[in-house]
């Protein structure tokens, strides 16, 4: 593939995204109307708790809450 071809993929996906993580966010999509439609009494819930995140990028993101939790309690202490 050229540089050419390339970029101009790159622009396709920039205006139209594909793959992976565009299924799982239609596929949340779905299964967030279809618990709302059917809730009851509880609360609304979003597309984000429906979207798989695989088992090292839910460690990364808790690494990285942790990290800024302890950062922000060691400056108010100074």
């Amino acid at each position: 593939m050229g540089s050419a071809e390339l970029s101009e993929w790159q622009e396709y996906y920039a205006l139209e995204p594909f793959g992976t993580w565009r299924d799982n966010w239609h596929s949340a999509q779905l299964a967030a109307l279809i618990f709302n439609v059917n809730r009851g009494k509880q609360k609304p819930v979003s597309t984000a708790d429906f979207m798989f995140v695989d088992a090292q990028t839910s460690r990364d993101t808790q690494d990285r809450e942790t990290l800024a939790f302890l950062s922000s309690k060691s400056k108010k202490d100074k």
